[in-house]
């Protein structure tokens, strides 16, 4: 039933005459689109528990966010499905850093950030995006890091909470790096 659910929702978007390539790179943005949405369900409630009801519902607006990014997908729009669902998680982790500080680990996923880009996207064709992509990722991180990751910063957040988080985020990083190698 799982595995029946998963290649469903991995193939939103094929056409029977695409090549094996762009299959492949299709398959891997609704494999890390899934992961995303996973991801920022477990992370809402997380805040949900804190009491920062206000970063849960942003979290859960970021479902909705790349629920979009599957619809363009299945219309066929998949470079713009790639950029925009990119676009928004790599705003996501630079706003969740800030807010959460250096201490709750979600910097941890400008890794499984970064490859994914590598995978998914075509280095021949898309080689100005990801560029784009990478980049604008260095400059959140800078300015993440030059503002002592303080800029939106959350006052519901104790160290206590920040060290809980850091245990969550590593292991969903790790867990994101690791569907992202098979």
């Amino acid at each position: 039933m799982f595995r029946r659910g998963w290649n469903y929702i991995s193939s939103i978007g094929i056409r029977s005459e695409y090549d094996d390539i762009l299959v492949k790179r299709i398959t891997l943005f609704n494999q890390f689109s899934v992961i995303a949405i996973f991801i920022f369900l477990l992370i809402g409630v997380n805040y949900f528990i804190t009491g920062d009801y206000f970063s849960g519902l942003i979290v859960q607006g970021l479902v909705v966010v790349c629920l979009i990014g599957f619809y363009l997908n299945k219309l066929h729009f998949h470079r713009l499905a790639t950029t925009f669902l990119f676009s928004i998680v790599t705003l996501a982790v630079f706003y969740f850093d800030s807010h959460s500080g250096f201490v709750s680990g979600v910097y941890l996923f400008h890794f499984p950030l970064i490859l994914a880009l590598a995978f998914i996207f075509d280095m021949r064709e898309d080689k100005t995006r990801m560029v784009i992509h990478y980049s604008i990722i260095i400059c959140l991180l800078l300015v993440n890091v030059c503002t002592n990751r303080t800029l939106f910063e959350s006052d519901f957040l104790n160290d206590q909470q920040r060290s809980q988080m850091f245990t969550i985020n590593l292991l969903l990083s790790v867990t994101s790096v690791g569907f992202l190698f098979t």
